[in-house]
């Protein structure tokens, strides 16, 4: 019920203003579920103040990309049919991450070093005690895992 008066709230602060946009982004958890964010940026003036961006976050959901661009029947189609002043923005970045991944992957010595980069990653994640003796020596360094695509 929470969530859903602060969403409320959110939508009726957005419909306030003339300019926003709905920001919907997917990626893998850490169970190979896509997960999809909903984010809706609008434009907002205060009296007397200058124009600002703000962002707010709606929720997660299930999704993926051909649900979201789907001219048909996906999350565009119905975006158009409550706004035909609608337009579809694609992130065009993703292709070339996907491009770049695919190079990196033919590269023998990119894959070896990613590999071993991952053997560090698991090391240090397999235990909280050599996760604390790497954050006491590097203080400003964070230990992740691999993504697919970054």
């Amino acid at each position: 019920m929470l969530g859903s008066k602060i969403r409320q709230t959110i939508l009726n602060e957005v419909s306030k203003w003339i300019y926003y946009s709905v920001i919907l982004d997917c990626t893998l958890d850490v169970s190979h579920t896509e997960q999809m964010t909903l984010i809706i940026r609008f434009v907002c003036r205060a009296s007397g103040r200058e124009p600002c961006v703000r962002d707010k976050f709606l929720g997660f959901g299930h999704g993926n990309d051909a649900n979201m661009r789907g001219k048909l029947v996906g999350v565009q189609s119905r975006m158009f049919n409550m706004n035909p002043l609608a337009f579809f923005v694609p992130y065009s970045t993703h292709s070339l991450n996907l491009a770049v991944t695919d190079a990196a992957l033919s590269c023998k010595e990119a894959v070896t070093f990613l590999g071993i980069v991952h053997e560090v990653y698991n090391y240090f994640s397999a235990s909280t005690h050599r996760r604390f003796v790497l954050k006491e020596h590097v203080s400003d360094l964070t230990v992740k895992p691999l993504s697919e695509t970054r």
